[in-house]
C-alpha cells in the first residue's frame, strides 16, 4: 500500500514536470498517424504487401483503445509499430510494477521515447482490470461499416477496343473495378463482414459473372465465449510459427529494419482483405486448456488453375496455379474455378511468461495431378498436392533477449526447413539481431511464408546478422549484412549461385518537427547472360546498388513536407552500368477547422531500365497500397482529397498521372495504351453506424 502511495506522488511529479515539454510536441492526427505508419512500414520492403489487417487494427484501436492494464501480449502485438523489445517491456513493466496509472508514467518504460509515446497514445488507454462485457450488450453497441470504392485508368487500353478478328483477345468487361465492403464488429468479441469485387476487364452481371461480382468474400468470428477463445467460419488465415509450416496470409520479409526479421503469428483470424487466392475457405476453432491453446480448422475452396490438355485415367492435370485473381479474358476466365483445394491441418501451443512453443501440422491436397514443365530449374519444383507439414517453433525470452525458431518437415519426402534467430538487448544504446535459415531445394512454398532471400522458404542457405545502435540522442544508427546461396538453378540461373547484401541507415531528429535518414544499399547476385558469339549460356555476377536521403518536416500539426532523392545503379558484365534516380516532394494538409485532408506528389525520374527500377510508397485511400515503381524517364504525380461531411461518413478522390518523356506507347499486349501518359482516377465512400 505503501509502494503504491510513493508511485501515485512520483507520477503526479512527473506530470508537472514533463507537462511543459510535451506541450511543445505537435499533437498528430490519429487517421493520419495510421497513413503515416503504413508508410514507414512499407518503405522499408520492396514487397507489394496487403496491410489491411494492420490497418483495420489499428482503426479498430482508434475507437476502442486497448487497456494495458487488462491486456495479453498477443494484444499489444496489434501496435505494430512497436518493436519485440518495446511490447515486452511494456508488458514486464506492468507485471512487476502493477498498473499504469497514467500515459507519463510509460516515460519510465525501458525503451520508450517520446515520440514512441506520442504514436501509441491514441490506440490504448489506462483504466481498471474489469469483466467482459455481455455478448448482448456488445452486440446492441457494435460498429457497422460500409464502404464502397471505384477506380480506371482514363486512357483506353487495347484489351477495350473492338479486336481487329473475331478471335483475338480482349477484355470481356468494363474497365472499371469495383469494391464494396460491410463489416460488423462489436469490441473484440463478435464480428462478421461481407466483401465484393470487380475488377477492371471483367464482367459484371453478364457473361461468365451473371450474378454480378467475380469475387465474393464472407467471415464470422467470435471470441472469448465460454470455452472458446476463437472461431472463426467462412473465410479466413491461420498464421503460426514463423511461417514454415503453415501461414495463408502474405507478409513483409527482409526489410531495412535489422530487427524485423520475427513474425508475430496471430493464429486464425478474419479474411477480409481481397486477396482472392491464398486464404482458406470453411472453418476454424481454437480452445484453451490452462497454458495451452488447441486450434483445428479445415477448408475446401475452387482456386484457379491452368489446365492441362489431357486426361490420365480421368484425372485431370495443372501446369500451374494463377494467383493474380484476374479473370478478364477467355482463357483467364477458363482458368477460374477449375480445381478444388482441400487444406486440413491443427496446432498445439504453449503460452507461458517467458517460453511459447507449438507444433503444427498442415495438409494440402488439391482435386489434380500436378505436370511439371521441362525446365531444368524446375526439376525438384516442390508438388502443389498431397503435401504434409509438420513443424514445431519455440521462442524463449532471456532477461531482454529473445530466442527464436522453427524447423518442419514434409515427411513423405524428407524435404525440410529450419530457421532459427535472435533478437538481443545488448545496452540500452545496441541492440543486435541474427537469423540462420536453410531450406531444402524441393520444400514447398505453399502456403508459406518464412524469411527468404528468393520467392519462398525453399531452395535456400543464409545468414542475417543486424545491428541498431543509439549512440546520441535523437540519432539512430542501422544497418545489416545478409549472405546467402541456391544449392539448386533458380529461374533464369542456370547453376548453383551465391549472393549478399548490406545495409546501412541513419536517421536524425533535429527536432520534434524535423527529421533526415539517409541509406545505403548494395545487393550481390548471379544470373544468366546469353553469349552473341556461340548463344552459350553462363551464370555471370551482377551487382545492384541504391541510396536514399530524405528529410522531413512538419511544422504544425495541419502541415507536412517530404523531400526525398533516391538513386540506384545496376552493373554487369554484358551490360555495363546503368544509373538512375527519382527526386520527390510531398506535401500533407489538413484543415485545422474542416475535415479536409489533402496529400500531393511531384516526383521526376530517369532510370535507363527495368533493372534500375525505383519503388517508392504513395499516400492511397483506406484498405488501398499504393506501391508503383518508377522506371523509364519522366514525371509522376497524384492528388488525393479526404473529405468527412460528418463524424460517421469519410469520402476519398484520387488522381494520378505518369507522364513519359521517351516513349510513344504504354505497357504491352491487352494493356497496351497509345501515348505517352497514364491516368489513374479513384474515388471512395465509407459510412459508419
Amino acid at each position: 500500500m505503501c509502494l503504491n502511495r510513493y508511485k501515485i506522488v512520483f507520477i503526479l511529479i512527473l506530470l508537472f514536470a514533463m507537462q511543459k515539454v510535451w506541450s511543445q510536441g505537435v499533437v498528430v492526427d490519429p487517421q493520419q498517424l495510421i497513413s503515416d505508419i503504413i508508410e514507414d512500414m512499407s518503405s522499408k520492403t520492396d514487397q507489394e504487401i496487403d496491410y489491411t489487417p494492420i490497418v483495420e487494427d489499428l482503426t479498430y484501436l482508434l475507437e476502442n483503445p486497448l487497456n494495458i492494464n487488462q491486456c495479453s501480449l498477443e494484444d499489444l502485438s496489434k501496435l505494430a509499430f512497436l518493436s519485440d523489445f518495446q511490447i515486452k517491456s511494456l508488458w514486464d513493466y506492468i507485471q512487476t510494477n502493477g498498473n499504469v496509472l497514467s500515459i507519463y508514467e510509460l516515460q519510465l518504460v525501458f525503451g520508450f521515447e517520446k515520440a514512441d509515446i506520442q504514436r501509441i497514445v491514441p490506440f490504448i488507454k489506462i483504466g481498471n482490470p474489469n469483466d467482459l462485457e455481455p455478448l448482448k450488450y456488445l452486440l446492441r453497441n457494435g460498429r457497422h461499416e460500409v464502404s464502397v470504392k471505384s477506380s480506371t485508368i482514363l486512357e483506353n487500353q487495347a484489351g477495350y477496343k473492338n479486336p481487329s478478328t473475331p478471335e483475338a483477345s480482349r477484355y470481356l468487361g468494363s474497365k472499371y473495378s469495383l469494391y464494396t465492403r460491410y463489416s460488423f464488429q462489436a469490441k473484440d468479441r463478435m464480428a462478421f463482414g461481407l466483401l465484393a469485387e470487380k475488377d477492371a476487364g471483367e464482367q459484371f452481371f453478364k457473361g461468365a459473372n451473371q450474378k454480378g461480382f467475380d469475387y465474393l468474400s464472407g467471415y464470422f468470428t467470435l471470441s472469448k465465449v465460454g470455452v472458446i477463445k476463437k472461431l472463426v467460419v467462412g473465410d479466413f488465415d491461420a498464421e503460426f510459427g514463423q511461417g514454415l509450416t503453415f501461414w495463408s496470409n502474405l507478409s513483409a520479409g527482409k526489410s531495412s529494419d535489422p530487427l524485423g526479421i520475427r513474425k508475430r503469428p496471430r493464429g486464425l483470424v478474419k479474411h477480409s482483405s481481397a486477396n482472392e487466392n491464398i486464404f482458406l475457405r470453411g472453418a476454424g476453432v481454437t480452445i484453451p486448456i490452462k497454458k495451452f491453446d488447441f486450434t483445428v480448422f479445415g477448408s475446401y475452396k475452387k482456386i484457379d488453375a491452368s489446365l492441362d490438355d489431357t486426361l490420365i485415367d480421368g484425372q485431370k492435370y495443372f501446369t500451374s496455379l494463377p494467383q493474380s485473381g484476374l479473370h478478364r479474358t477467355p482463357t483467364e476466365i477458363s482458368s477460374k474455378g477449375a480445381l478444388g483445394e482441400l487444406i486440413a491441418g491443427g496446432n498445439i501451443s504453449y503460452k507461458g511468461r517467458k517460453i511459447t512453443g507449438g507444433i503444427t501440422i498442415s495438409h494440402v491436397r488439391v482435386d489434380g495431378g500436378f505436370r511439371v514443365d521441362s525446365s531444368l530449374y524446375k526439376l525438384y519444383s516442390p508438388s502443389p498436392t498431397g503435401r504434409t507439414n509438420i513443424g514445431f517453433n519455440l521462442q524463449r525470452y532471456i532477461k531482454n533477449h529473445l530466442l527464436f525458431g522453427e524447423v518442419t518437415l514434409e515427411p513423405k519426402t524428407s524435404e525440410h526447413a529450419m530457421l532459427i534467430g535472435g533478437l538481443f538487448k545488448l545496452s540500452p544504446l545496441v541492440e543486435f539481431s541474427v537469423l540462420g535459415r536453410s531450406y531444402t531445394r524441393g520444400y514447398t512454398n505453399i502456403y508459406t511464408s518464412a524469411f527468404a532471400e528468393g520467392s519462398g522458404a525453399y531452395n535456400e542457405k543464409g545468414i542475417f546478422t543486424g545491428i541498431t545502435l543509439f549512440p546520441i540522442k535523437r540519432l539512430t544508427l542501422s544497418g545489416y549484412i545478409d549472405i546467402f546461396s541456391f544449392p539448386w538453378l533458380k529461374y533464369r540461373v542456370n547453376a548453383p549461385s551465391t549472393g549478399h547484401e548490406y545495409l546501412v541507415q541513419s536517421e536524425y531528429r533535429f527536432s520534434a518537427t524535423f527529421t533526415g535518414q539517409v541509406r545505403y544499399r548494395i545487393k550481390s547476385s548471379e544470373q544468366n547472360y546469353i553469349s552473341e558469339c556461340d548463344r552459350m549460356v553462363v551464370v555471370i555476377p551482377q551487382k545492384s546498388q541504391s541510396a536514399r536521403v530524405q528529410l522531413t518536416y512538419a511544422p504544425d500539426k495541419g502541415l507536412m513536407l517530404r523531400s526525398r532523392f533516391d538513386f540506384t545503379e545496376f552493373s554487369n558484365d554484358s551490360t555495363g552500368r546503368e544509373r538512375g534516380y527519382a527526386l520527390s516532394q510531398d506535401i500533407g494538409y489538413t484543415h485545422p477547422k474542416y475535415p479536409i485532408t489533402v496529400s500531393f506528389r511531384f516526383a521526376i525520374f530517369d532510370t535507363p531500365s527495368w533493372n534500375t527500377r525505383i519503388y517508392s510508397y504513395e499516400s492511397d485511400m483506406l484498405y488501398t497500397f499504393s506501391v508503383p515503381a518508377y522506371s523509364s524517364k519522366g514525371i509522376r504525380t497524384y492528388i488525393m482529397l479526404a473529405y468527412s461531411p460528418t463524424s460517421r461518413i469519410d469520402c476519398w478522390l484520387r488522381w494520378s498521372q505518369t507522364y513519359y518523356s521517351d516513349v510513344k506507347e504504354i505497357g504491352q499486349g491487352l494493356d497496351l495504351i497509345n501515348g505517352n501518359q497514364k491516368n489513374d482516377l479513384r474515388v471512395m465512400v465509407r459510412v459508419r453506424f
